[in-house]
């Protein structure tokens, strides 16, 4: 084994480089060695294996399927149709697929970058980058009888065409790309493709090659060491290890056995994926583009071959062996496929070689259902050199006939990933599968999908909805969105950690003590733009017992009257009406409106006099209100406004009153407001919310809503409200039938099941152990050390619903936990509380 540097020269006076591009041009299209022209497209990823729905698993490889199928028609056959004779014409295609880790950092400098890079430095994702190379054709005879003369010139002087003899393939590839979806590729994933094994960083690295293994080195001192090493006769296995010594080792796909007809979604016919999670690094997949007509010649070839034989052998006394007729059944299978003028294309003298991680000793025990990979004994070299771009040399020699399907659905176009664009985003989490970072924007519903920004985030009590969606509003005001969180839950303080992250705690008692602070006609610079909700409020407390449709006549005469009169709240437009004789603005309308307002604590809140100027506001970027010293007598889970007290009336119209007026007052911010508990805006008939989400997109605010009785949400048909949704666990199998509706996410058993799965399990002799199969977070309840977080399927605005972990940053935890222990290790105490003006 020689220790080879690739920046030595021997004979030759040009480098010995780790590739076969000799030059490339502006609009990306590269030489090669031996002269042939290339030309390579980003390849579209999506979910595939969490797929919302079949029909998005099915559409995920289709790009793909599609530009390989129209590149084979653009090149036309003539003359026989016989492989033999028209297979040098066919259309070289290569596709890479990469797949290599990475730590996490955020792909944008801002004012969250550096909080989230120090809570995730060592968190692990995986960078997969998938291209589609096309070689292309010359013409020499495009632009004329001299450009040909020149082009032949050229040839004979470089020893290749010029690039101008490719343009006008160029264009057509390049169009029929654009067409399908496949477009160019970025800077970055270029140099991660040119030297995969060095990251994207330069390719020229010093590797040694042993037969069945292929090491490589950053480092001049690492390469010499383990030179050293080999020469002393010690085994590559007893090498130190070293951050600048890795190996991987070439293999190649001897066999596919996949039958003819196998279900696309099935795990069958997804053996690329299996090969990336038994840790390939690199795939490399080179072939070459088969009319079906032609294809079609051979299986009747191959057919009449095979049918003599049985004959043959019929004559003579014998039956077909078993595998003769199974032979002729697949051909049979395979000639109805082929039939007729729309033949599939076929992908012929197709070759497979796999870069795994690792020096390959755990290759031979590998297992993946209908393919046969084995090493490429002796042929390290030469297999690393078929991942290059621009391939030159084919050391593989197991060569495979397949349709096209068997590629395009291979999972080659599947990745997981889910959320918004990173930039002036909050991290979610990472996605389960690809470890793919999932980002939340809480302007995406507003810009991308012109939808309510309504967020909804479903989950069980102790499901981690409240510290999943605390750590994204504390996210949100690290961004410059002012932010709000309502919490209007007994026995939860979240104190400490708003006060860690910057922001302040108000008291609800503060605000509901407040004259007119909750007051509609408050809420907006001009009183009239108020009167609608006012009247709202009024009607739903229903200090008069009864329902009349001439009440709602004579509260809008009157209040409108009164605002006109200059008056700023509800009570003192409606004593202003009565001083100016509106008809309707009587004592049996307004008494027991005063009645409530002196007698019931908070309603002054809702019903302002003319006494004070209370207006909500916040001038913290960060806001916390929560329950503190008031007592709030909201109604059990289920319970009909018509069956309420006035008292639990009363504390509903405060929550709500307070959300619109948050929603109001960080208004022109981008702003975010939070609510727990947000079955509240949940009535049967649904037009609570459906206002809210009104006032939330003429504000340019996002609202997040949290809550445990998703079946309120489902019953009231509002699933239209809902831009975005986070469905964590549940308990209750109807819970998380409608979470899953009202994310618009069939509610398969499979995943019904994993919502409603414990956090752990009896395992032998009785003993618990973790169940990874819950979306409940996974605690040693000894250390208090979270060995996997809560599991979130995550709806976005673009309609992908995919499985995400949310680790929650343990300083965060710390501060966060109602957890005696927990609090005892945060260490924080909590500062004098503010109030709200």
């Amino acid at each position: 084994m020689k220790l080879v540097d690739f920046t030595v020269t021997e004979k030759s006076d040009r480098p010995v480089y780790p590739t076969s591009i000799i030059g490339s041009t502006p609009d990306g299209r590269f030489f090669c060695e031996g002269g042939p022209m290339w030309a390579y497209f980003a390849v579209p990823l999506n979910p595939t294996f969490d797929a919302k729905t079949e029909e998005l698993r099915l559409q995920t490889p289709a790009p793909l399927y599609n530009a390989l199928d129209e590149l084979c028609r653009m090149n036309k056959i003539s003359g026989i149709k016989l492989r033999r004779i028209q297979r040098g014409g066919y259309r070289q295609f290569h596709i890479l697929s990469i797949n290599l880790d990475a730590m996490f950092h955020t792909p944008y400098a801002d004012e969250l970058s550096d909080m989230l890079n120090t809570y995730y430095e060592d968190v692990r994702t995986i960078r997969r980058v998938v291209l589609l190379g096309v070689q292309l054709n010359a013409s020499v005879t495009s632009h004329g009888l001299w450009g040909a003369v020149e082009s032949i010139a050229s040839t004979f002087q470089s020893g290749r065409a010029p690039a101008s003899d490719f343009d006008d393939d160029f264009t057509r590839v390049k169009t029929t790309m654009a067409r399908h979806g496949l477009g160019r590729v970025t800077k970055a994933d270029m140099a991660l493709a040119r030297s995969w094994w060095n990251l994207g960083r330069p390719s020229d690295t010093y590797y040694m090659a042993e037969p069945s293994r292929y090491h490589l080195f950053r480092t001049a001192d690492a390469a010499s060491q383990c030179q050293n090493l080999y020469e002393a006769k010690v085994p590559s296995s007893q090498w130190p290890d070293s951050p600048d010594h890795y190996c991987v080792t070439m293999a190649s796909v001897r066999e596919f056995d996949i039958p003819h007809g196998t279900d696309a979604l099935s795990a069958e016919a997804s053996w690329l994926s299996a090969l990336i999670d038994n840790d390939a690094l690199c795939i490399s997949i080179r072939g070459a583009l088969e009319p079906g007509i032609i294809t079609a010649r051979e299986i009747d070839r191959n057919t009449t071959g095979y049918t003599s034989d049985v004959n043959e052998a019929a004559a003579n006394g014998r039956n077909a062996t078993p595998e003769q007729q199974d032979k002729l059944n697949q051909l049979a299978y395979m000639r109805d496929v082929y039939r007729g003028a729309g033949a599939p294309t076929t992908a012929t003298d197709v070759s497979v070689t796999v870069a795994f991680n690792g020096d390959g000793s755990d290759l031979d025990k590998m297992s993946i259902p209908l393919i046969d990979v084995s090493k490429m004994e002796s042929r390290q070299v030469g297999a690393m050199a078929e991942t290059w771009l621009c391939p030159v040399t084919r050391v593989n020699p197991a060569r495979h006939d397949l349709p096209l399907e068997t590629i395009a659905y291979s999972g080659i176009c599947s990745l997981s990933h889910v959320g918004d664009h990173p930039k002036g985003s909050a991290l979610t989490g990472f996605t389960e599968r690809d470890r793919q970072p999932a980002w939340t924007n809480p302007a995406a519903a507003m810009t991308l999908a012109d939808s309510p920004p309504l967020v909804g985030v479903f989950g069980m009590s102790g499901s981690g909805k409240t510290m999943f969606g605390v750590w994204h509003l504390i996210q949100f005001s690290a961004l410059s969105h002012k932010t709000i969180f309502i919490n209007p839950k007994e026995e939860s303080d979240f104190e400490p950690l708003f006060t860690y992250y910057g922001g302040v705690t108000i008291d609800l008692g503060d605000i509901a003590s407040s004259d007119g602070i909750l007051d509609p006609l408050r809420f907006e610079v001009d009183p009239l733009d108020g009167i609608d909700m006012a009247i709202s409020t009024l009607k739903f407390l229903n200090p008069w017992d009864r329902s009349d449709q001439n009440v709602e006549v004579a509260l809008y005469a009157a209040i409108r009257a009164g605002v006109q009169a200059g008056a700023t709240s509800t009570l003192g437009a409606l004593h202003k009406a009565r001083e100016l004789g509106v008809p309707g603005a009587t004592r049996e309308l307004i008494d027991p409106i005063e009645t409530i307002v002196h007698a019931v604590p908070m309603a002054s809140a809702l019903i302002g006099t003319e006494s004070s100027k209370n207006r909500l506001a916040f001038d913290n970027d960060l806001t916390l209100i929560q329950l503190g010293s008031a007592k709030l007598n909201l109604p059990k889970g289920g319970k009909l406004s018509e069956t309420m007290t006035l008292s639990e009336r009363i504390a509903v119209s405060v929550v709500r009153m307070l959300v619109r007026g948050s929603t109001i007052a960080v208004r022109g911010d981008a702003g975010v407001v939070g609510l727990d508990e947000a079955w509240i805006f949940f009535d049967t008939a649904g037009d609570e919310l459906e206002s809210l989400g009104r006032l939330a997109r003429s504000m340019d605010v996002a609202i997040w809503l949290l809550t445990q009785r998703v079946t309120d949400v489902q019953r009231a048909n509002l699933s239209d409200f809902i831009s975005t949704s986070y469905i964590l666990g549940m308990n209750a199998e109807e819970e998380a039938k409608a979470a899953c509706r009202l994310a618009r996410i069939e509610p398969t058993p499979s995943r019904i099941q994993r919502m409603m799965a414990p956090a752990k399990i009896k395992g032998q002799g009785g003993a618990t152990a973790f169940n990874w199969a819950s979306q409940r977070a996974l605690v040693d309840e000894e250390t208090r050390k979270t060995i996997r977080g809560a599991i979130c399927l995550y709806m976005d605005v673009s309609d992908r619903a995919v499985y995400v972990e949310v680790p929650l940053p343990d300083e965060f935890l710390h501060l966060a936990s109602t957890n005696k222990i927990d609090r005892q290790r945060s260490g924080r105490v909590a500062p004098a509380r503010k109030s709200a003006h």
